[in-house]
């Protein structure tokens, strides 16, 4: 599940790095061509094919924005010191 990929993955990066992942391979940024949007439990090879579909025809390389990829994940004391949470 992609749940799991974020978990083993993505989530030991971002807790290395102190920033999402997507920003850790793109540090100057892109523009953003394609926003896609995603199931915590889908499949992810299915997700990953299903992309594939959609872009196969495309002239360019689509810069995507894929929030489990753009946002820094970890624990919730990790995220709130990054977003500045405060205490309600």
């Amino acid at each position: 599940a992609l749940y799991d990929i974020v978990k083993q993955v993505i989530t030991p990066i971002c807790k290395q790095t102190g920033k999402g992942y997507a920003c850790t391979v793109n540090p100057n940024g892109l523009k953003v061509s394609a926003f896609i949007s995603h199931c915590w439990s889908e499949n992810f090879k299915e997700f990953v094919e299903s992309i594939k579909a959609v872009f196969q025809s495309a002239l360019r390389k689509p810069a995507m924005w894929i929030c489990a990829f753009a946002l820094i994940q970890g624990d919730s004391d990790m995220i709130a010191k990054k977003v500045g949470a405060i205490d309600m």
